[in-house]
């Protein structure tokens, strides 16, 4: 099961690669701050209110994004630490 969801999560990797390029263009255009602020809008969107949360549908869909999501922002800061100075 773990190598199905990393494989997931790395076909969602490739896709945003494509879509917006990789880790370059991440660190360019992108802060830890931009990060966290992403990872934090699709790690809440599912959520649509009340305790305990009543509606999950798209909940494991959105947390593929957000690990996806941690993912590009540690390749971007890694790009960004070896490619500085």
């Amino acid at each position: 099961m773990a190598n199905t969801l990393l494989q997931e999560i790395l076909t969602e990797r490739e896709y945003q690669k494509e879509m917006w390029g990789g880790p370059e263009k991440d660190a360019c255009q992108n802060s830890p701050a931009d990060f966290v602020l992403y990872i934090n809008k699709y790690a809440t969107s599912w959520f649509k209110g009340g305790l305990p949360p009543h509606d999950t549908e798209g909940f494991r869909k959105t947390m593929i994004k957000v690990a996806t999501l941690a993912v590009a922002a540690i390749e971007a800061y890694d790009y960004k630490e070896n490619h500085d100075g």
